[in-house]
């Protein structure tokens, strides 16, 4: 009895590393996710230079390809504007799969100036990152539109 709980503890202890990378891996992902949000928000395109690596792809809901440099310079022509709105993220999970790893959400756009004023609108997200030496780069966004509604739940 006494050697099968030594046994156990030790594979715990060989199994800790890791269970701990896998929750640093996804704390780091989602920070980032929600680095992203509040760049959105404040037209920061440091931010989503950092985080997008460079051959970043989305296909928008009308068909076209945005790439990393579209939406920088998108961002960059409204440096520090804000928008008005403000982004929560909602439901934000992360799955690992080795080196590669998919973080799915609802984005929730909520109105607060403007025409915008208490409308939401609501995306369900699907991004991709991938693990090198840099770190974790988001590779790829899949955003849907849920709907939106005219007051805030």
């Amino acid at each position: 009895m006494r050697v099968m709980a030594v046994l156990l503890f030790s594979g715990l202890l060989c199994f800790s590393p890791k269970l701990r990378a896998q929750s640093s891996d996804q704390e780091q992902i989602k920070s980032a996710e929600m680095d992203l949000a509040a760049a959105e928000h404040r037209s920061e395109s440091a931010t989503f230079k950092k985080i997008m690596a460079e051959d970043w792809m989305t296909v928008t809901s009308d068909g076209r390809v945005l790439h990393k440099d579209d939406v920088v310079r998108n961002v960059a022509e409204h440096e520090g504007e804000r928008k008005p709105y403000i982004v929560r993220l909602v439901a934000l999970r992360v799955d690992l799969f080795g080196d590669t790893a998919v973080a799915s959400f609802t984005r929730e756009y909520h109105g607060v100036s403007g025409e915008a004023k208490d409308k939401v609108m609501r995306e369900s997200v699907v991004d991709v990152f991938t693990k090198s030496a840099g770190g974790w780069k988001m590779r790829y966004k899949k955003a849907m539109q849920m709907g939106q509604n005219n007051s805030n739940p």
